[in-house]
C-alpha cells in the first residue's frame, strides 16, 4: 500500500515518542517531523500523563516523589490496574481546566504552547478520548497535506507504551548511553529545562525503566526502540528501519543536507546542554569520558551494566559488575532537588537494593517467582534478556 492509497482509506495513526530525559528525544521528533506523512509536536501536553497517574493514585490512596516514578520494587500497585483505570477515568471539565491551567504556567515542560490555544474546545471523556483531541489538534497546529502518522514526544512517559500500543497507537522509545545520560543532566553549561539537580541512582532507575518497558515490548509490531548514538552515528540508516515499518516513503540522501528544522520552519539549533549545533553532531557521544568524575563512570556503569551489555555499549572502567565501585560511592554532584534525600545513592538500603538486583541476575538455581520479578525488573522478558547477558559472562 503506497501512502496515497493509505491516506484515501484512513485517519492518521497515532504515534508516541517517549524516553528517558537527556536521551535525544527531541532531536528524533525533529527528524521524523521532517517527513511529509509525520506531523509531532514537542512536548505539547506532558501533564495529561502526570495527572492521570496523579489521579489513579489517589483512587488507590497512595502517594509517590512523582507521578512518573521508576517502578522498581512498587507494591502499591499493578500495572494492569493502572491501565483498566485509564479505560474507566473520565476526566472532569474541572480537571481539564486544571490541565490547561497548569501547563500554562509550565515553563519547563510544555515545549508547544499553541495547544493552550485550544482548551476551550476539548470535551471531558476517558485518557484516551482526551489523547485522541489533543492529537487531533496537534494536526491543525503544524497542518501537513498528507499526515498519516500524528502525535508527539514526551519525556519520562514510557510506562504509557504499552498501554497506547494495546490501543492500537505506534510507539518509539530512544535510548542514550547512561553515562552521557548523566553528563547532559548533571554538568550542563546552560539551562537544560530538566530541572534541580536529582540524585544519579534515581535517574540511573529512570533509565532502567525506559530499557526495560523497550526490551519488553520490542517483538511488538508497532515498536521500535533504538539508540540515540546510532542515529548521530548514521541517522538516516536508522530512520531506513523505521519508515518500512510506518509503511511511508524513506527519507533522501539530501534530507538533512542543509541541517534540521523545527516543526515552523525555522533551523533548529538543538537542545544540548553545552553548545548550539547545526545538523547532527557527534560532539555529545563519549563526552563522559573527559567530564564525567571517575568514581560516576564505575558507578553508572556497575548499577545499569546489565542493560548496557543488552544495549551493546562499551565499558570505560571495568567490562563486569563492581560491587566496590557501588559500595563506595559518594554523589559526585550537590542533590539540590528538595524530594531526594542528598544521600539518596549512597544510602545503605539502596546499596542493598543495587546488590541483591545483580545477584538475581547472576545466580543460578534461584527460585523464579514472576510476581517478584516484576518487582525487581517490571516485566519478565526484561529480566530474561538481562539474565542472559550477566550469565554469558
Amino acid at each position: 500500500m503506497n501512502s496515497s492509497d493509505k491516506d484515501a482509506m484512513s485517519a492518521p495513526t497515532y504515534l508516541f515518542l517517549s524516553g528517558c530525559y537527556r536521551s535525544g528525544t527531541t532531536l528524533l521528533e525533529k527528524l521524523l517531523h521532517s517527513h511529509e506523512n509525520i506531523c509531532l509536536a514537542s512536548q505539547p501536553f506532558p501533564l495529561l500523563y502526570f495527572h492521570a497517574k496523579s489521579a489513579f493514585y489517589e483512587a488507590i490512596g497512595i502517594e509517590r516523589r512523582y507521578p512518573l516514578d521508576h517502578r522498581f520494587l512498587e507494591d502499591g500497585y499493578q500495572e494492569e490496574e493502572f491501565y483498566a483505570f485509564l479505560d474507566r477515568f473520565v476526566i472532569s471539565p474541572e480537571r481539564l481546566n486544571t490541565i490547561f491551567q497548569e501547563m500554562g504556567e509550565y515553563k519547563l515542560g510544555l515545549w508547544t504552547p499553541e495547544i493552550l490555544a485550544f482548551g476551550d474546545q476539548v470535551t471531558p471523556g476517558t485518557f484516551m478520548d482526551i489523547y485522541e483531541q489533543l492529537n487531533n489538534i496537534i494536526a491543525r497546529i503544524f497542518p501537513k497535506e498528507h499526515i498519516l502518522f500524528l502525535g508527539s514526544k514526551e519525556v519520562l512517559c514510557e510506562e504509557y507504551v504499552p498501554y497506547l500500543l494495546s490501543k492500537g497507537s505506534r510507539a518509539i522509545i530512544i535510548i542514550r548511553d547512561p553515562r552521557d545520560m548523566i553528563t547532559s543532566l548533571n554538568i550542563s553549561e546552560r539551562d537544560n529545562l530538566t530541572g534541580s539537580n536529582r540524585p544519579i541512582l534515581y535517574s540511573l532507575r529512570i533509565w532502567r525503566k525506559s530499557v526495560a518497558i523497550a526490551l519488553a515490548c520490542e517483538t511488538h509490531p508497532n515498536f521500535v526502540w533504538l539508540r540515540y548514538e546510532d542515529i548521530i552515528d548514521n541517522a538516516l540508516l536508522v530512520l531506513s528501519h523505521i519508515t518500512p515499518s510506518l509503511g511511508i516513503r524513506q527519507f533522501s540522501e539530501e534530507s538533512f543536507s542543509e541541517g534540521i528544522r523545527d516543526q515552523h520552519g525555522k533551523p533548529w539549533k538543538g537542545n544540548s546542554s553545552f553548545d548550539d549545533v547545526s545538523g547532527i553532531s557527534s560532539a555529545s557521544v563519549g563526552r563522559y569520558a573527559e567530564t564525567l568524575p571517575a568514581n560516576a563512570t564505575a558507578y553508572i556503569e556497575s548499577c545499569c551494566w546489565p542493560e548496557m551489555k543488552v544495549l551493546g555499549y562499551d565499558f570505560f572502567c571495568q567490562p563486569h559488575f563492581d560491587e566496590g565501585a557501588v559500595r563506595s560511592y559518594a554523589e559526585s554532584f550537590q542533590v539540590e532537588h528538595e524530594k531526594f534525600s542528598p544521600d539518596y545513592s549512597c544510602r545503605p538500603d539502596h546499596i542493598e537494593e543495587e546488590l541483591e538486583r545483580y545477584k538475581r541476575l547472576e545466580e543460578r538455581g534461584r527460585d523464579h517467582d514472576a510476581a517478584d520479578t516484576k518487582r525487581w525488573f517490571l516485566y519478565e522478558a526484561a529480566y530474561q534478556k538481562l539474565r542472559s547477558a550477566v550469565t554469558r559472562e
